[in-house]
């Protein structure tokens, strides 16, 4: 044991005094005239240098540096060799320069090893063809005495930025450890070379090609007299994927150019394209990729004079997936080839990228394709595929927001071109505008639209559609909407353009409908040609069987309110069945007359406007319906209000009115119809009649009915039903008595409208006239008027009323004519039978009773 102590107690202490000795020797030849050292050193600096340096202080170290006799430089100021620009060249907190301690002792300054820690240095080329790193003067004027013969540069947390004005690049780099190692002062160097950094920045032109990336070289240089590095056994780590390097790279004034391949090997592809500018991947940031991905990439060409060496660069995919997490759509088996390629004037204008031979399968079938971007300025993008796959992947992948869910398979190819500003502007809208062609043939398709006015999901049994630019032409479509079959041929202008807008695209063609439910309403064999327009749907030719009849003209729908969707109809109605029509319209929300009520055959031109409530359906309380009607072999059966007519007409006539036709204009209008005077000629009565029927129940009609109809009430038969109805009407002219109702269908009030004057009769002359005449009648027929009014009067219970009017008929027998002014009492004017007439004075006089001659 104590010799091992003795044996290790030798040896330091021959460490020591080793040490010691070597430190005296190195004090005694060096360090004692380090002042003298220095001057010398500086003084041949300066001679060979151009540019202004500073150099706050220096020290000659050996310990520190040892086997090194070093001269540590502390915060170096070099500036560059151009005046004008003020920034430095090179700022170090630390500039070592080592020498041989043998030379050192022969007083021969030969620099063997660089060391430059916390510095910045900048290179600049400048657009006049100049540079700021031309320091060293191109001269032997440094001697014997100082001079360099590298064998190791070292950096250390260094930045490196290289700047050239004239070719627009800019990188920027922060070297963390960087080590070249070999004899720089041979002719034919080899040297090893290995450096971990941070690549900060490296831009080409507007586009930022590389920042933010960890990167570590690996690779053995041989520099040869021709001015050219050669790069052997390289290794390049970008981020955490792997190349190999090798070329070469020629620095010579006469020709500068370089020759440098890059290769990736089974890369991981998502790793990637995260390196890739952001630019270009801003819109795949979603996507996931698996598989063994294969990259070259190769540089040639000049690099000075604003030239930039050309890339080419290639790629295969293979025993691919790709997975879109946004829309969880997924390819299997993908494969693919690319390449991407630029000039050497390294304008964007001329890059140029392909995808060559795409293939995958999809969840539901198989997609291939080829695709190219053209111009990085102002992107041109083509696109060329064919596919056989589920329509809901597909609409997965697109996201058109208009549709809620679909499914179905399509066949198709497109072809896809557009000219885009820049990558910025690349949007699913901007998309849309593009150039489309192709065609798609559908089978077996749902689809359900999102805020859709139509109840359940459309089916498309078959439908083919052709691109052609910017329009979609569907020659065929066959399927089901809301349980009703169509076929139809349409054309979409700008399809693509709106798509996310689909109010605003132009769509025309022919539809037709096999049937389709309404509420109650059974529409059935509808067309017509279709236009769709700024929101608008105009149908022409508009046709279909409704209410058992048909229905002709046109269609027009405003689409500008979503809750609720305003229409109008123009057009021809014929041989609608009334019964029919007031069934399935619900009675027009009332229950006076009823489809119960009604029978007969309608034939009208027709204006029908309204609005179609979203939700709530058809607002019948909206309609507007004016009719220029027909009505044929028409019948009221058990109406209410008619059978309190049985004071004029047999009750059991009442309860089934009939009439062979009936011509007049119905005009439906905030619930209430309107009506002129018409003829009625039926079964039970024949009158004229006038008015208007509210929905609520209020009623005012007109009624006008001929005496003889009052006179025969008691004695004729009832009309047989074999008898024909155009010929009940008595061809006899015969005195009229005007019936005014109101009140409600329920509560009806019925009053003799002894107002209503000598219709189409002139005052003065006239009114004599026709005093003359009425005293005739009431002569010959008198008694009778008089038994028929009492049995009226009696009906109505002798009212006051009814008291009055039988005093004005007894007048009326002695011959003398009564008018009833609408704001006076009734006057009883004499009026002499064979005696010249009388002028009546009153503008608006009206008589309750009309004689009409013979």
């Amino acid at each position: 044991m104590k010799k091992i102590r003795k044996y290790i107690l030798w040896i330091l202490g021959s460490l020591l005094a080793l040490f010691i000795t070597v430190s005296a020797v190195v004090y005694f030849t060096v360090l004692r005239d380090h002042d003298k050292i220095k001057t010398i050193i500086v003084n041949e600096l300066n001679k060979s240098l151009t540019g202004e340096v500073s150099v706050e202080r220096m020290n000659l170290t050996f310990w520190s540096s040892f086997p090194y006799i070093a001269l540590d430089f502390r915060n170096v100021k070099a500036m560059g060799s151009n005046p004008n620009d003020l920034e430095p060249l090179l700022e170090a907190r630390r500039l070592s320069l080592n020498f041989n301690l043998r030379d050192m002792i022969a007083k021969r300054y030969e620099v063997k090893r660089i060391d430059l820690s916390g510095a910045v240095v900048r290179v600049k080329l400048y657009d006049n063809g100049t540079e700021n790193y031309n320091l060293w003067k191109s001269t032997d004027a440094t001697g014997a005495r100082f001079s360099f013969s590298l064998q190791r540069v070292h950096f250390k947390n260094t930045q490196f930025v290289f700047v050239s004005e004239r070719s627009d690049q800019h990188y920027e780099f922060y070297i963390y450890r960087a080590d070249a190692r070999g004899d720089f002062s041979e002719n034919l160097q080899n040297i090893s070379f290995s450096g971990d950094f941070h690549l900060d920045l490296l831009r080409s032109g507007e586009m930022i090609v590389l920042a933010e990336k960890d990167m570590s070289l690996r690779t053995q240089l041989r520099i040869d007299h021709s001015q050219t590095i050669h790069f052997l056994d390289g290794f390049i780590r970008l981020q955490d994927l792997n190349f190999d390097l090798s070329g070469s790279v020629n620095y010579g004034h006469n020709a500068p150019n370089m020759n440098l391949e890059l290769v990736g090997k089974r890369l991981n592809l998502q790793r990637f394209v995260k390196q890739l500018p952001t630019q270009f991947t801003k819109e795949i940031e979603s996507y996931r990729t698996k598989g063994d991905f294969d990259f070259r990439l190769v540089l040639t060409g000049n690099y000075t004079n604003g030239n930039l060496p050309r890339i080419a660069a290639e790629w295969t995919f293979r025993d691919g997936q790709i997975f879109e997490k946004n829309t969880k759509t997924q390819l299997n088996n993908v494969e693919f080839s690319g390449t991407f390629s630029t000039t050497n004037d390294n304008h964007l204008s001329n890059y140029r990228l392909q995808i060559r031979n795409f293939s995958a399968h999809t969840e539901s079938g198989h997609v291939v394709a080829n695709f190219a971007i053209r111009n990085f300025q102002s992107p041109t993008i083509q696109l060329n595929t064919a596919f056989n796959i589920g329509l809901d992947e597909l609409n997965r992948s697109i996201s058109v927001p208009q549709i809620m869910n679909i499914s179905g398979q399509s066949i198709g190819q497109i072809q896809y071109r557009h000219t885009f500003k820049n990558f910025d502007s690349i949007n699913f809208s901007e998309i849309l505008n593009g150039q489309f062609r192709g065609e798609i043939s559908c089978k077996k398709t749902v689809v359900k639209l999102q805020d859709s006015i139509l109840k359940q999901a459309v089916k498309l049994d078959t439908i083919q559609i052709n691109f052609n630019q910017n329009r979609l032409l569907i020659p065929f479509a066959k399927g089901e909407f809301d349980g009703s079959k169509f076929q139809t041929s349409l054309t979409i202008q700008d399809f693509f353009k709106h798509l996310e807008k689909p109010e605003l695209m132009h769509i025309f063609g022919d539809l037709s409908i096999d049937k389709h439910q309404i509420d109650n309403i059974l529409l059935q064999n509808l067309s017509g040609y279709i236009q769709f327009q700024n929101q608008m749907l105009f149908v022409d030719k508009f046709s279909m069987d409704v209410f058992d009849g048909h229905v002709n003209g046109v269609v027009e729908v405003n689409f500008f309110d979503k809750s609720k969707f305003p229409f109008r109809f123009e057009g021809s109605i014929s041989q609608i069945n009334a019964e029919k029509l007031f069934a399935d319209m619900d009675n027009f929300g009332q229950t006076e007359i009823t489809s119960k009520n009604l029978k007969g055959l309608i034939d009208a031109e027709v204006s029908v406007v309204g609005n179609y409530l979203r939700p709530g359906g058809l607002d019948k309380k909206s309609l507007w319906i004016t009719m220029q009607t027909k009505i044929s072999n028409g019948e009221l059966n058990n109406v209410a209000m008619l059978q309190k007519l049985s004071r004029f007409v047999d009750e059991e006539a009442l309860n089934n009115v009939r009439f062979a036709t009936l011509e007049n204009t119905f005009e439906l209008r905030n619930e209430t119809i309107s009506f002129p005077e018409m003829k009625i000629v039926s079964n039970a009565l024949n009158l004229n009649v006038s008015g208007t029927h509210h929905f609520d129940g209020r009623i005012e009609y007109n009624v006008q009915i001929a005496l003889s109809e009052l006179l025969s009430r008691r004695r004729r038969e009832r009309r047989k039903d074999h008898e024909d109805l155009s010929a009940v009407e008595d061809e006899k002219k015969r005195i009229s008595l005007f019936v005014h109702i109101t009140g409600t269908t329920d509560n009806p009030k019925f009053n003799y409208d002894f107002k209503n004057v000598f219709r189409n009769l002139e005052l003065g002359a006239g009114v004599a006239r026709a005093a003359t005449t009425a005293t005739t009648a009431v002569r010959q027929e008198g008694q009778v008027v008089r038994n028929v009014l009492r049995d009226e009067f009696d009906f109505l219970q002798k009212s006051e009323e009814t008291l009055r009017q039988e005093a004005l008929w007894r007048e009326q027998e002695k011959g003398n004519f009564v008018i009833e002014w609408p704001e006076d009492e009734p006057e009883i004017v004499p009026v002499p039978v064979r005696r010249s007439r009388r002028v009546i004075s009153r503008d608006t006089a009206r008589i309750g009773v009309v004689f009409e001659d013979d």
